[in-house]
């Protein structure tokens, strides 16, 4: 009896030391030749989930440009895509099923259309332009989520780019746990089946479920974190299952709850469409922060300055800037020294926002399209701990050679 008791004593203990709690990380991506340490980066994390999978592994992405850097000079760190790119080869060939839902490519790359015929991923497309919905024919798959069957998750800003990895500013974060993977299958699955004929359902079936939202989030025990509640918002709400919470109800509450900080860091800001078939004014993310800046709370708005940004979301910005309370800079990222600058590259590209208790990280741009028209995926922390931690990253940016105050911005 003695020995048995012991020995059921011992496995006990045993199992209480290997039990793997959940675990959270901030992932981030910096451009080359940036003067920015970074804990984790994107490529490390992906390469840990990929790494992780033993049966099966999801991929939702906008677009798939991995292999195109491999060919240019290493300054350029185009051999981190072709790393992903092999490790999802080396995955398929232990036997994981990749399956991946992409927008509908413009042509620019084969990584998909190589995976697929040489049987290392299943693939299908979202073809936006084929839905009934008028608002969403010029929307696309903005999502960028990676799940596999261990139970890790990635949620952030990175595209399957090359340049997403090493000459773009990304941050999103690297989840370890069952119960979040799952929920995140199950939008992975919307997209997937509605993919199959790119038809969108006038609502889910029940089966698509969220199973947790902005009512009953998760709580979650995190290393090194603590207590956290956490959930999943979906964009635009013809995506948003019967209990998944819609990416604005989400962002308008983190912002309304807000009672001393809110720091933003985003790449495009309008209060209105940039791309949709029709013009509005949409300003419930605008009223939002005049409303925090009127009750006190102290608003630091980094916006991403690039070849790309229009003068009017200067504008906007600069009315922001106006408001006590309110401070605004844009993070610009400069060119390459000694090399010539690569299309689509050197651009804050992060979506994330932290106030005193909750971080928000998405792969929305604030523009009336990212929450009309355009599928994403946001994750919602409420931990004090994690939002200083990711504040933290934020005043290393705010405080940055790389960040001016927009008033030195002129207009052309």
């Amino acid at each position: 009896m003695k020995t048995t008791a012991i020995l059921t004593l011992l496995l006990s203990v045993a199992f209480c030391y290997t039990k793997s709690e959940p675990t959270i990380q901030i992932c981030e991506s910096v451009p080359r030749q940036l003067d920015i340490d970074v804990e984790l980066t994107t490529t490390q994390a992906w390469i840990k989930l990929i790494d992780s999978a033993k049966n099966h592994l999801d991929i939702a992405q906008y677009y798939w440009t991995l292999t195109q850097g491999a060919s240019l000079n290493e300054a350029y760190g185009g051999s981190e895509g072709m790393s992903i790119y092999n490790k999802l080869i080396e995955a398929s060939k232990r036997g994981v099923k990749i399956r991946i839902v992409q927008n509908l490519p413009d042509g620019t790359s084969n990584d998909t259309v190589v995976l697929a015929e040489s049987g290392y991923a299943e693939v299908r497309t979202l073809d936006f332009s084929k839905f009934d919905n008028n608002d969403l024919k010029t929307g696309i798959l903005h999502t960028k989520m990676m799940v596999a069957d261990s139970g890790y998750v990635y949620i952030g800003s990175a595209n399957a780019d090359w340049r997403s990895l090493t000459q773009v500013k990304e941050l999103g974060i690297l989840v370890k746990d069952e119960k979040i993977a799952e929920d995140t299958e199950l939008l992975f699955q919307q997209y997937w089946d509605v993919a199959e004929n790119n038809i969108l359902p006038d609502t889910f079936p029940s089966s698509y479920n969220a199973l947790a939202n902005i009512h009953e989030p998760f709580t979650k025990y995190f290393d090194n974190y603590g207590y956290s509640t956490f959930y999943t918002s979906s964009a635009p709400k013809p995506f948003c299952s019967q209990t998944r919470t819609d990416t604005t109800e989400a962002l308008l509450d983190v912002i309304n709850k807000a009672k001393t900080t809110i720091n933003i860091e985003v790449m495009d800001y309008l209060p209105a469409p940039d791309y949709m078939n029709r013009d509005f004014y949409w300003d419930d993310i605008d009223r939002a922060l005049r409303n925090a800046s009127y009750r006190g709370v102290e608003v630091h708005f980094l916006a991403a300055k690039w070849n790309h940004t229009k003068s009017v979301s200067i504008q906007f910005l600069k009315s922001l800037n106006d408001l006590d309370n309110i401070q605004v800079k844009l993070f610009i990222v400069p060119d390459m020294v000694g090399y010539d600058s690569y299309p689509y590259t050197r651009v804050n590209h992060a979506k994330f926002v932290g106030t005193d208790d909750t971080a928000f990280i998405s792969n929305n741009n604030w523009t009336a399209d990212y929450f009309f028209s355009t599928a994403g995926l946001t994750s919602i922390i409420q931990n004090k701990k994690f939002a200083e931690k990711l504040n933290r990253i934020f005043k290393r940016d705010w405080y940055s050679k790389y960040a001016t105050d927009i008033n030195n911005i002129y207009l052309k």
